[in-house]
């Protein structure tokens, strides 16, 4: 359990380490320059282009008045309306001269005179390529406006009621609505050409710029990512065997709180840290927060941003996996029995019930007079008070009560100590392993155990048959190890004795060392398949994952064991689809599958007959069978041919460590692909599937032609 916790806990560090890296990664991928962000600026900052405008054209035309009025405005709400003005100008202006990426180029086109805030502006070397997105606003000398640029129609209808609208708090607020209506209207300008511009790389946090370049753009971006990697996260909890999950830190801690603490932490963490990705990556992303570090006089900001966006991704996908695992716990832990055991309400009701149980407390197995009187003396106490207003006939009455509720109440209790005893019994016949007596009682007001005591007892029936079969298990593979390793062992002391004699001829002597050297290796063979099958069951297994091509691994094998299979007149038909294919594999693990599939061949196929090596590429996998014909008969099953020690002859006459599909089977597992043995009468195929990575076309040819 221990091992399978480590497990899970370095899978979900390792998925919460990664997708923190790839959120991070994905910043570089959000275009800080939308085109639509520009055309936003049309309906947020319309007001501030046309008072710049209007502005601009005072600069250029020092006869220019932008308000025109009716003579029915008296003098005192003209000046109030220019004052308005005026001061909403200077507004604006303060509000785009913080901005150090909004430049203008303001002309008069018929006295050339330019106003503009760009530094050292030279019209030989100006460049509109120099700069991002352009605005052109052109009135021609009758005043008729044309725009060029994402923003249209801001310039062309100036009303005096829409530039006062948004600003202005007005003092008589009828009386002005009306004049503005009716008498005030926007002189337009004439012979004025203005270009607006940003900078290709917006740095700056103030103005126009300031909404181009503001986090907020980056929010649907930030909270997508978030979204996705929650899935992936709550999908991984969903599935995940859930008594691994809640043995594993933080996930064993949480689920020990109450309910309340749980809602209320985590639901509002959820949210703050929803909350702090959004506001985190959005400033990153703008290099707002760069810039806030860097004027503080902090150093390495680039590296510490890094960090600090790592650990808080970490820390909020660390926050979704606990919610999808408090959600999947209490579900799985059944509602109503949460509520019970891990609310604090519960708790207190339960609470009072354990102070009123100890008053009311019958201890079954101990005599009950004690506790008989116990209930007489309250209950008397009780009648005795209630009947205090008329005391002698009260009185009488309270003894008589008293000892009919005295012979009442040991009758209950003998009957309860009576359904306890065969409760009793029956974890008795439990442990005496008699299973089936318990369906056969009456347990009383015991009688709601009665399904719980019987689902005990099959589940103690089946821990038992459990250990009879491990122990068999472990019984057997104790003699198949021992049985292995002493036959090469005593060839190896018998040819010893047999060299030992000082008369044998060399030629004996030659084959007494062959046969030593031939007991050696396989006792070699036979312990180290033994740590290669214990270094796959104890996940110790190093995978060197290389890009390869199965095809030429295959005929490589092949080839290598052709003249074993020749020995036995063993016709080998190869087939296959693909003339090359590339998988993501270990060499030598994959090698040795197919080895000992081909040695497998070896060893029991039937002599002179055929066998197959059939390579089908699919669109997501690759399928590698092998199938011969059984020289003996399978009389054990698929699941029984792969475990440790076990070989197709059981008269144990071949030579082998009986590991060798079992190896097979962990080293396919290992690499992510599945290992599947179908016995149909003599049939004998193994069946191995490869998930497949991707491969160019010019990679790929089609050979259905038998080798």
């Amino acid at each position: 359990m221990k091992k399978r916790n480590n497990i899970f806990t370095i899978i979900l560090t390792t998925l919460l380490a990664l997708m923190s890296f790839m959120a991070i990664s994905f910043y570089d991928n959000a275009n800080t320059r939308d085109i639509d962000r520009i055309k936003d600026i049309e309906y947020y900052f319309s007001d501030e282009f046309q008072y710049t405008t209007l502005g601009l054209t005072m600069q250029l035309d020092s006869s220019y008045t932008p308000l025109q009025f009716s003579d029915e405005v008296d003098e005192g709400k003209k000046e109030y309306l220019k004052s308005e003005f005026n001061n909403q100008l200077e507004d604006i202006r303060s509000f785009l001269h913080m901005d150090k990426d909004f430049f203008y180029l303001a002309k008069n086109t018929k006295t050339q005179q330019v106003v503009t805030n760009i530094e050292n502006y030279d019209p030989n070397t100006f460049n509109l390529d120099d700069y991002g997105y352009t605005i052109h606003v052109n009135y021609d000398k009758e005043g008729y406006c044309t725009t060029e640029g994402p923003i249209a129609l801001v310039f062309s209808d100036l009303e005096a009621d829409e530039l006062f609208d948004r600003y202005t708090q007005f003092e008589y607020e009828d009386q002005f609505s009306e004049a503005l209506g009716n008498d005030v209207s926007v002189n337009k300008p004439k012979n004025v050409d203005i270009y607006y511009m940003f900078s290709k790389d917006i740095q700056s946090f103030d103005g126009l710029s300031g909404y181009l370049n503001s986090w907020e753009h980056y929010n649907a971006f930030s909270a997508v990512i978030y979204c996705i990697f929650a899935a992936f996260l709550i999908l991984l909890i969903l599935f995940y065997p859930i008594r691994y999950v809640q043995q594993a830190n933080p996930f064993k801690t949480v689920k020990e709180w109450s309910f309340e603490i749980n809602l209320v932490t985590w639901t509002s963490i959820v949210s703050f840290s929803f909350l702090a990705i959004l506001v985190l990556a959005g400033t990153t992303i703008n290099g707002q927060l760069s810039y806030l570090l860097s004027s503080f006089g902090i150093g390495y900001a680039n590296p510490l941003l890094l960090v600090i966006n790592f650990v808080v991704w970490y820390l909020s996908l660390l926050v979704v996996a606990i919610g999808a695992f408090l959600i999947k716990y209490i579900v799985t832990y059944g509602p109503i029995r949460y509520i019970k055991d891990h609310t604090l309400v519960s708790k207190f009701f339960a609470y009072i019930k354990e102070k009123l149980n100890l008053i009311s407390e019958i201890e079954l197995t101990s005599p009950m007079n004690t506790t008989i009187m116990k209930y007489v003396l309250i209950n008397g106490a009780i009648t005795i008070f209630i009947a205090i207003w008329n005391v002698p006939l009260s009185i009488v009455f309270a003894i008589i009560y008293t000892l009919v509720l005295f012979f009442y109440a040991k009758k209950k209790t003998q009957e309860i100590q009576s359904n306890y005893n065969t409760l009793l019994n029956s974890i008795q016949n439990i442990i005496s392993e008699d299973f089936d007596a318990i369906t056969e009682k009456d347990f009383g007001i015991f009688e709601s155990s009665k399904k719980e005591l019987s689902q005990l007892s099959k589940n103690f029936e089946l821990v038992i048959q459990e250990k009879v079969k491990s122990e068999k298990m472990k019984t057997e593979l104790i003699s198949n190890v021992s049985h292995d390793l002493k036959t090469p062992l005593t060839c190896i002391k018998n040819y010893l004795v047999l060299l030992k004699d000082d008369d044998i001829t060399l030629e004996n002597k030659h084959y007494y060392l062959e046969q030593l050297n031939l007991y050696t290796n396989r006792l070699k063979n036979l312990i180290e398949d033994l740590f290669e099958i214990s270094k796959v069951d104890s996940g110790n297994i190093n995978l060197n994952i290389q890009e390869l091509d199965i095809v030429s691994l295959l005929n490589q094998a092949y080839l290598e064991n052709e003249d074993m299979l020749e020995s036995k007149d063993i016709t080998f038909i190869k087939k296959s689809n693909a003339e090359k294919l590339v998988l993501n594999l270990d060499s030598d693990k994959t090698y040795r599958v197919f080895e000992n599939l081909l040695t497998n061949i070896d060893k029991y196929a039937l002599p002179g007959s055929r066998a197959y090596l059939t390579l089908t590429e699919l669109p997501d996998q690759v399928e590698i069978e092998f199938s011969n014909i059984s020289e003996v008969a399978m009389d054990f099953t698929s699941e029984e041919i792969t475990e440790r020690f076990v070989r197709g002859d059981k008269s144990r006459s071949k030579q082998g460590s009986g590991l060798g599909l079992a190896i097979a089977r962990s080293f396919t597992e290992a690499q992510g692909g599945t290992f599947k043995i179908t016995i149909d009468c003599d049939l004998f195929k193994v069946k191995i599937t490869f998930p497949k990575n991707e491969m160019s076309k010019e990679n790929r040819t089609i050979n259905m032609k038998p080798s």
